[in-house]
């Protein structure tokens, strides 16, 4: 039973086989035997698309794990993924590890960043506490919240002066796409985007490079609806996340008294 361990309204299902022990000494120990994950499933308030068909092999040596043949079903699509992951058992004083995650289609569905379907992949490479993750996405048929974009998700929370120290700090090297029909929006703003950037950096420092254009919008203020004729946000790495932007919209006012004189 894990239910205890995990955030209120996490739902786990499956089955998991297999041998699993340590033999040798206590100077060196080492992992022998495997687990196997059959028909697994996981659903969260975390993320509210449905992780289905979980499949995966657990293989362990000496002072390895690996990760084999892993792949779930997300929203219509596919999440596939490997990796190895080296203990610090016997002579080993740190940790090392390596794992990839390919996305086909995977619809995923965050409500406080928002829903969207991805394509790409992302490999984790390194050991310590500044590991490399670098890889390719495309999000598409998406619905970003503003405050996931402006109010600070956990890279740009790390990032801002103040925030507290973490025990880790990995490098990104990430070229990210929003691709067709990807929405910025709240109770005043609906705006599609289309663009790309790298993200850079670290997670105490991140950096962006690229942009992203409006293809449509509205802001809604002062009682009135402004549509979007042009919009631009760009990223220079040197300003980390602050972006420009530039914006230009129009909307009609009435004037009932054309004649105040």
């Amino acid at each position: 039973q894990f239910a205890p361990l995990l955030p209120k309204g996490t739902k786990l299902g499956g089955n998991v086989d297999g041998r699993f022990g340590v033999e040798g000494t206590v100077e060196r120990p080492r992992l022998f035997g495997s687990l196997a994950v059959n028909d697994g499933s996981y659903t969260s308030p975390f993320e509210r698309a449905p992780i289905e068909r979980v499949g995966a092999n657990l293989r362990f040596a000496g002072s390895s794990v690996a990760l084999q043949a892993f792949h779930a079903d997300v929203g219509g699509g596919t999440l596939d993924a490997g990796g190895v992951l080296t203990l610090p058992l016997g002579n080993r004083t740190s940790v090392a590890y390596r794992a990839s995650v390919n996305a086909k289609a995977a619809r995923l569905d965050f409500p406080a960043y928002g829903r969207g379907t991805i394509d790409g992949s992302l490999a984790v490479t390194g050991g310590g506490v500044a590991p490399l993750v670098s890889g390719n996405l495309a999000l598409r048929d998406a619905v970003i919240p503003v405050s996931a974009v402006y109010g600070g998700g956990p890279v740009a929370a790390a990032g801002r002066p103040g925030a507290p120290s973490l025990p880790w700090n990995p490098a990104y090297r990430i070229h990210a796409v929003a691709a067709d029909n990807v929405r910025v929006r709240n109770a005043i703003v609906d705006i599609g985007v289309k663009g790309a950037v790298d993200v850079g950096g670290s997670l105490r420092s991140p950096r962006l490079a690229g942009g992203f254009t409006a293809t449509d919008g509205t802001i809604s203020s002062y009682n009135h609806v402004f549509r979007i004729v042009n919009a631009a946000v760009t990223f220079n790495p040197a300003d980390g996340l602050i972006p420009t932007v530039q914006a230009r919209a129009m909307s009609r006012v009435s004037n009932p008294d054309p004649d105040p004189s």
